[in-house]
Protein backbone atom coordinates (compact mmCIF):
# COMPACT_ATOMS: atom_id res chain seq x y z
CA UNK A 1 0.00 0.00 0.00
CA UNK A 2 1.27 2.98 -1.05
CA UNK A 3 2.03 6.09 1.21
CA UNK A 4 -0.58 8.30 -1.01
CA UNK A 5 -3.25 5.41 -0.08
CA UNK A 6 -2.08 5.56 4.14
CA UNK A 7 -2.59 9.03 4.01
CA UNK A 8 -6.24 8.73 2.21
CA UNK A 9 -6.91 6.08 5.02
CA UNK A 10 -5.94 7.72 8.27
CA UNK A 11 -7.80 11.47 7.31
CA UNK A 12 -10.92 12.69 6.03
CA UNK A 13 -11.14 13.44 2.62
CA UNK A 14 -11.79 17.44 3.33
CA UNK A 15 -8.73 17.46 4.24
CA UNK A 16 -6.87 16.11 1.29
CA UNK A 17 -8.02 18.19 -1.88
CA UNK A 18 -4.35 19.50 -1.87
CA UNK A 19 -3.34 16.64 -4.48
CA UNK A 20 0.17 16.65 -6.15
CA UNK A 21 -1.56 15.85 -9.72
CA UNK A 22 -3.53 19.10 -9.35
CA UNK A 23 -0.41 21.04 -8.60
CA UNK A 24 -1.42 22.11 -5.32
CA UNK A 25 -4.33 24.24 -6.82
CA UNK A 26 -7.40 24.07 -5.34
CA UNK A 27 -10.88 22.67 -7.50
CA UNK A 28 -14.16 24.30 -6.93
CA UNK A 29 -17.53 24.25 -8.18
CA UNK A 30 -18.46 27.63 -9.79
CA UNK A 31 -22.36 28.52 -10.72
CA UNK A 32 -24.03 31.85 -11.50
CA UNK A 33 -26.93 33.54 -12.18
CA UNK A 34 -26.92 36.74 -14.32
CA UNK A 35 -28.98 39.78 -15.44
CA UNK A 36 -29.41 38.59 -19.13
CA UNK A 37 -27.20 36.65 -21.17
CA UNK A 38 -25.35 39.23 -23.11
CA UNK A 39 -21.60 40.74 -21.43
CA UNK A 40 -22.30 43.86 -23.03
CA UNK A 41 -25.77 44.56 -21.30
CA UNK A 42 -25.92 42.20 -18.50
CA UNK A 43 -24.38 41.30 -15.25
CA UNK A 44 -23.73 38.63 -12.22
CA UNK A 45 -26.55 38.54 -9.84
CA UNK A 46 -25.51 35.62 -7.61
CA UNK A 47 -22.50 33.49 -7.40
CA UNK A 48 -21.42 30.62 -5.80
CA UNK A 49 -17.65 29.39 -5.67
CA UNK A 50 -17.65 25.74 -3.86
CA UNK A 51 -14.70 24.00 -3.06
CA UNK A 52 -14.84 20.48 -3.26
CA UNK A 53 -12.94 17.59 -1.72
CA UNK A 54 -10.44 15.23 -2.44
CA UNK A 55 -13.43 12.64 -3.67
CA UNK A 56 -14.71 15.76 -6.00
CA UNK A 57 -17.71 16.41 -3.13
CA UNK A 58 -18.36 19.59 -2.10
CA UNK A 59 -15.74 20.30 1.02
CA UNK A 60 -17.55 20.20 4.23
CA UNK A 61 -14.64 22.25 5.81
CA UNK A 62 -14.75 25.37 4.38
CA UNK A 63 -17.87 28.06 4.29
CA UNK A 64 -18.31 28.19 0.14
CA UNK A 65 -18.11 31.96 -1.45
CA UNK A 66 -22.21 32.22 -1.94
CA UNK A 67 -23.62 35.74 -1.94
CA UNK A 68 -26.50 37.66 -4.80
CA UNK A 69 -24.52 40.93 -6.21
CA UNK A 70 -26.67 44.07 -7.03
CA UNK A 71 -26.72 44.64 -10.55
CA UNK A 72 -25.54 48.52 -11.33
CA UNK A 73 -25.69 48.61 -15.14
CA UNK A 74 -29.38 50.28 -16.38
CA UNK A 75 -32.46 48.68 -14.86
CA UNK A 76 -33.81 49.12 -18.51
CA UNK A 77 -31.15 45.98 -19.64
CA UNK A 78 -32.21 43.42 -16.91
CA UNK A 79 -34.13 40.52 -18.90
CA UNK A 80 -37.03 39.60 -16.78
CA UNK A 81 -37.71 36.60 -19.04
CA UNK A 82 -34.06 35.48 -18.50
CA UNK A 83 -34.19 35.65 -14.82
CA UNK A 84 -34.95 33.23 -12.40
CA UNK A 85 -34.07 34.19 -9.10
CA UNK A 86 -36.55 34.29 -6.23
CA UNK A 87 -36.54 37.46 -4.39
CA UNK A 88 -35.06 39.46 -7.03
CA UNK A 89 -36.98 42.50 -6.32
CA UNK A 90 -35.37 42.58 -2.95
CA UNK A 91 -32.11 41.95 -4.57
CA UNK A 92 -32.36 45.34 -6.36
CA UNK A 93 -32.82 46.96 -3.33
CA UNK A 94 -30.57 45.37 -0.33
CA UNK A 95 -27.65 42.90 -2.29
CA UNK A 96 -24.56 44.69 -1.84
CA UNK A 97 -22.40 46.15 -5.20
CA UNK A 98 -20.09 44.46 -7.63
CA UNK A 99 -17.33 46.27 -5.90
CA UNK A 100 -18.06 45.30 -2.37
CA UNK A 101 -18.69 41.87 -3.17
CA UNK A 102 -15.47 41.60 -5.17
CA UNK A 103 -13.93 42.65 -2.06
CA UNK A 104 -15.54 40.27 0.20
CA UNK A 105 -13.91 37.44 -1.99
CA UNK A 106 -10.78 38.93 -1.77
CA UNK A 107 -11.05 38.19 1.90
CA UNK A 108 -12.88 34.64 1.39
CA UNK A 109 -9.84 33.67 -0.46
CA UNK A 110 -7.14 34.96 2.10
CA UNK A 111 -9.35 33.58 5.23
CA UNK A 112 -10.54 30.82 3.72
CA UNK A 113 -8.62 28.79 1.03
CA UNK A 114 -5.46 30.31 2.24
CA UNK A 115 -3.74 29.18 -1.44
CA UNK A 116 0.11 29.01 -1.45
CA UNK A 117 1.66 32.31 -3.69
CA UNK A 118 1.14 31.39 -7.49
CA UNK A 119 -1.41 28.74 -6.98
CA UNK A 120 -5.05 29.10 -8.23
CA UNK A 121 -8.65 27.79 -8.54
CA UNK A 122 -9.54 25.43 -10.62
CA UNK A 123 -13.38 25.82 -11.96
CA UNK A 124 -15.83 22.75 -12.48
CA UNK A 125 -18.34 24.16 -14.34
CA UNK A 126 -21.23 23.78 -16.91
CA UNK A 127 -20.54 25.68 -20.07
CA UNK A 128 -17.40 27.45 -18.64
CA UNK A 129 -17.15 30.06 -21.90
CA UNK A 130 -20.58 31.14 -21.10
CA UNK A 131 -19.83 31.67 -17.87
CA UNK A 132 -15.94 33.63 -17.80
CA UNK A 133 -16.55 36.97 -19.38
CA UNK A 134 -19.39 37.73 -16.84
CA UNK A 135 -16.81 36.81 -14.03
CA UNK A 136 -14.02 38.64 -15.65
CA UNK A 137 -16.62 41.39 -15.84
CA UNK A 138 -17.26 41.53 -12.59
CA UNK A 139 -13.41 41.05 -11.02
CA UNK A 140 -11.82 42.96 -13.69
CA UNK A 141 -9.08 40.91 -15.70
CA UNK A 142 -5.88 41.45 -13.69
CA UNK A 143 -7.80 39.79 -10.43
CA UNK A 144 -9.53 37.28 -12.43
CA UNK A 145 -6.12 35.82 -14.02
CA UNK A 146 -4.69 36.26 -10.60
CA UNK A 147 -7.45 33.54 -9.25
CA UNK A 148 -8.70 31.47 -11.53
CA UNK A 149 -6.55 29.24 -13.46
CA UNK A 150 -6.79 29.09 -17.40
CA UNK A 151 -7.22 25.05 -16.51
CA UNK A 152 -10.41 24.34 -15.60
CA UNK A 153 -13.51 20.80 -16.31
CA UNK A 154 -16.46 21.97 -18.49
CA UNK A 155 -19.24 19.20 -18.12
CA UNK A 156 -20.33 20.65 -21.64
CA UNK A 157 -17.07 19.87 -23.14
CA UNK A 158 -16.84 16.43 -21.50
CA UNK A 159 -20.31 15.21 -22.98
CA UNK A 160 -18.91 16.53 -26.22
CA UNK A 161 -16.10 14.90 -26.27
CA UNK A 162 -17.54 11.95 -24.83
CA UNK A 163 -20.19 11.45 -27.88
CA UNK A 164 -17.12 11.96 -30.67
CA UNK A 165 -15.22 9.40 -29.02
CA UNK A 166 -18.42 7.18 -28.82
CA UNK A 167 -19.15 8.12 -32.71
CA UNK A 168 -15.14 7.18 -33.78
CA UNK A 169 -15.26 4.21 -32.32
CA UNK A 170 -18.92 3.44 -34.03
CA UNK A 171 -21.09 3.15 -30.93
CA UNK A 172 -23.78 5.05 -29.16
CA UNK A 173 -23.67 8.52 -28.44
CA UNK A 174 -24.17 8.31 -24.75
CA UNK A 175 -25.74 12.40 -24.65
CA UNK A 176 -28.11 12.65 -27.73
CA UNK A 177 -28.07 16.20 -26.20
CA UNK A 178 -25.64 17.85 -23.69
CA UNK A 179 -27.59 20.36 -21.64
CA UNK A 180 -26.98 19.63 -17.48
CA UNK A 181 -30.28 18.34 -17.51
CA UNK A 182 -29.82 15.71 -20.21
CA UNK A 183 -26.30 14.87 -18.77
CA UNK A 184 -27.58 14.42 -15.35
CA UNK A 185 -30.60 11.99 -16.58
CA UNK A 186 -27.87 10.03 -18.42
CA UNK A 187 -25.66 9.43 -15.89
CA UNK A 188 -28.82 8.91 -13.39
CA UNK A 189 -27.94 12.01 -11.48
CA UNK A 190 -30.46 12.94 -9.22
CA UNK A 191 -30.61 16.87 -10.96
CA UNK A 192 -33.21 19.70 -10.96
CA UNK A 193 -32.71 23.49 -11.89
CA UNK A 194 -32.32 25.30 -9.33
CA UNK A 195 -32.62 29.00 -8.77
CA UNK A 196 -30.13 29.30 -5.96
CA UNK A 197 -26.12 28.58 -7.17
CA UNK A 198 -25.17 27.18 -4.61
CA UNK A 199 -27.63 24.06 -4.96
CA UNK A 200 -26.10 24.45 -8.94
CA UNK A 201 -22.51 23.91 -7.22
CA UNK A 202 -24.03 20.70 -5.85
CA UNK A 203 -25.37 19.39 -9.14
CA UNK A 204 -22.54 20.26 -11.31
CA UNK A 205 -20.07 17.92 -8.63
CA UNK A 206 -22.43 15.23 -8.60
CA UNK A 207 -22.58 14.85 -12.40
CA UNK A 208 -18.85 15.72 -12.62
CA UNK A 209 -18.50 12.89 -10.69
CA UNK A 210 -20.39 10.86 -13.19
CA UNK A 211 -18.74 11.61 -15.77
CA UNK A 212 -15.69 10.42 -14.43
CA UNK A 213 -17.03 6.95 -14.16
CA UNK A 214 -18.05 7.59 -17.91
CA UNK A 215 -15.55 4.80 -19.04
Amino acid sequence: MTEEIIKRKLFDYDTLWNTPYLGHNRLVAVSIKTSGPDTKLHEIIQICVFPLNHNFDLAKDIIPFYTDIQPVKSRLNIDYKYIRVERFKELLQHAPTPQVVAGLFDDWMEKQIRLDDKKKLLPVVYNWAGMRPFIKNWLGTENFNYYFSERYRDIYSIALFCNDFADMKLGDVPYLKTTMVTVAKTLRVEYERHDETILQCKSISQVYKGLLNHF
